[in-house]
C-alpha cells in the first residue's frame, strides 16, 4: 500500500544533525509514511552517518550535486508518492504525534491545501528553550492579511497536499532564503491553510542557521516583497500602504537580527530605514516589545534570562529622539509613553514587579489617550499600594520630564 505521507529531508553538510532528524521521523505515532532524504552534495560525514542509520524499507536516500535547499526539496517532491508532503529540515525535530495531528487537521478541512502548527525553539543539543510561537485563533483569522507581509510558518511546521504543491511549481530555486514564505504565498492561491494551535515542532537555534545570515534574509525578503506587492524602485510616495508595511517590517526584521548579533550600528541603521518606509511601525506594540528583547538570543526572547530593560529603554529613547521621521503621526513623548507601557508588560511577564510599576507610572506620565487608560489598568491589576493609586488621580506632569522630548 502506498504511503500516505511523503517526508522530505534536504541535507547539506548536516551530518551532526541527520540521525536526530531520522529518529524524530521513526518516533512518529503515524506510521504510513515514506522518507526521502536528499543529500545535496554534502562534503562532511553526512553520507557515512546515513549509512549507519537503521535500515527501513520506507526510507530512500538520493545523492545529488549541490543544488541548494530548494533544489533538494524539489528533487524529493518529484520522487514523492504520498498525497501529503511533510518537509523536515535536518536541524529541526518533531513531537511524536506531529504527523497524526497534522493529517487529522487536513482530514477535518477537506478544502484546505495545508496545515501548520506552532513551534518551540531548542538549543544546539535540541534541548527545549522557553520561547514558543503559535498563532492564536485571532491570528489565524488574519492569516490572509498577515502572510503577505510576514511569515510565521517555518517549513518544518507545515504539511501540504502534493497536488497543490505541484500546481504552483514547488520551491523557487533562485531564492537562498524565504523560499518557504514565497511558496506559502503561492500555495494560498490553491486553498486555505488550517492551524493546529499547539507547538509540535522544535526549531534548533544555532549560528549556522540561514536566519542568522541577516543580509541574505533581508535581500530575499525584499525580493518576495517586490514579487507580491510591486516594484520597490518606484518613488516611495507612490507606494501603497501594504507595500510600505511589508518593506518596513523587512528592514525592522533585519535590525533585530543585527541587534541579536550585537551589531548596534547596523541595527540602528535598519530601524531608521524601517520607520522611514513605514512610520506606522511606531504605533505597533510589537515594535517596542521586540526592541525590549533586542539583546536576548533566539529562544529566550521575552523571558527573564538576559533581559536588560534599562538598556532596551535607552535604545528606544535614542531611536525616538533621533530616528522618528517627520511623517510620524504622534509626538516623541506619546511614543515614549507607548514604549513604557509595553516595557511595563514585559517586566510583569517576567515577574519584575518593581520594573513593571516603574514603567507603568512612566507610561501614565507620558502616554496620551487610550494608552494612558491602559497604563491605569495595568497599575490597578498589579500589587500597587492604594496610596499610589490614589496619587494617580492627582498626578501632574512635571515641567520637564525625564523621557525623550
Amino acid at each position: 500500500m502506498p504511503a500516505r505521507v511523503s517526508i522530505i529531508v534536504p541535507v547539506y553538510n548536516g551530518g551532526r544533525h541527520i540521525l536526530s532528524a531520522l529518529a524524530t521521523v521513526r518516533a512518529q505515532t503515524f506510521t504510513g509514511w515514506e522518507l526521502i532524504v536528499v543529500d545535496d552534495g554534502s562534503t562532511d560525514d553526512t553520507a557515512a552517518r546515513l549509512a549507519q542509520s537503521p535500515p527501513d524499507q520506507r526510507q530512500q536516500v538520493i545523492h545529488q550535486a549541490n543544488a541548494g535547499r530548494s533544489g533538494a526539496r524539489n528533487r524529493g517532491l518529484a520522487s514523492a508518492q504520498g498525497d501529503i508532503i511533510a518537509f523536515l529540515d535536518v536541524d529541526d525535530t518533531w513531537n511524536s504525534s506531529y504527523l497524526t495531528q497534522m493529517c487529522a487537521a487536513l482530514d477535518q478541512a477537506p478544502g484546505a491545501v495545508a496545515a501548520f502548527c506552532g513551534w518551540q525553539y531548542s538549543d544546539e543539543s535540541d534541548r527545549p528553550l522557553p520561547q514558543v510561537v503559535f498563532l492564536t485563533q485571532r491570528d489565524v483569522s488574519r492569516l490572509d492579511q498577515e502572510l503577505i507581509w510576514r511569515n510565521s510558518i517555518p517549513s518544518s511546521s507545515l504539511v501540504a497536499r502534493r497536488r497543490a504543491l505541484l500546481q504552483v511549481g514547488g520551491f523557487d530555486e533562485t531564492l537562498d532564503a524565504c523560499e518557504d514564505w514565497d511558496l506559502w504565498l503561492r500555495l494560498k492561491s490553491q486553498g486555505t491553510f488550517v492551524a493546529v494551535p499547539r507547538a509540535l515542532m522544535r526549531y534548533r537555534a544555532h549560528a549556522e542557521s540561514t536566519t542568522e545570515n541577516v543580509a541574505v534574509m533581508e535581500r530575499d525578503r525584499l525580493r518576495v516583497n517586490a514579487r507580491f506587492l510591486g516594484a520597490l524602485d518606484e518613488p516611495l510616495a507612490d507606494w501603497p500602504a501594504l507595500r510600505r508595511q511589508a518593506v518596513g517590517f523587512t528592514y525592522f526584521n533585519a535590525a533585530l537580527g543585527y541587534f541579536w548579533q550585537k551589531n548596534a550600528a547596523l541595527g540602528r541603521g535598519k530601524v531608521r530605514q524601517a520607520v522611514q518606509v513605514w512610520p506606522g511601525l511606531l504605533d505597533q506594540d510589537e515594535f517596542y516589545y521586540e526592541l525590549g528583547c533586542a539583546f536576548q538570543p533566539r529562544g529566550l526572547r521575552g523571558t527573564a534570562t538576559g533581559l536588560d530593560l534599562g538598556a532596551s529603554a535607552s535604545l528606544i529613547q535614542d531611536i525616538l529622539s533621533h530616528d522618528r521621521p517627520p511623517s510620524a503621526a504622534r509626538s516623541t513623548r506619546a511614543y515614549w509613553g507607548r514604549a513604557c507601557l509595553v516595557l511595563a508588560r514585559l517586566a510583569r511577564n517576567t515577574r519584575d514587579w518593581r520594573g513593571s510599576h516603574t514603567y507603568a507610572l512612566r507610561a501614565l506620565a507620558y502616554a496620551d489617550g487610550r494608552d494612558r487608560l491602559r497604563a491605569l489598568r495595568l497599575l490597578a491589576r498589579g500589587a500597587v499600594p492604594r496610596a499610589w493609586v490614589r496619587a494617580i488621580g492627582r498626578w501632574r506632569l512635571p515641567a520637564r520630564a525625564s523621557g525623550p522630548d
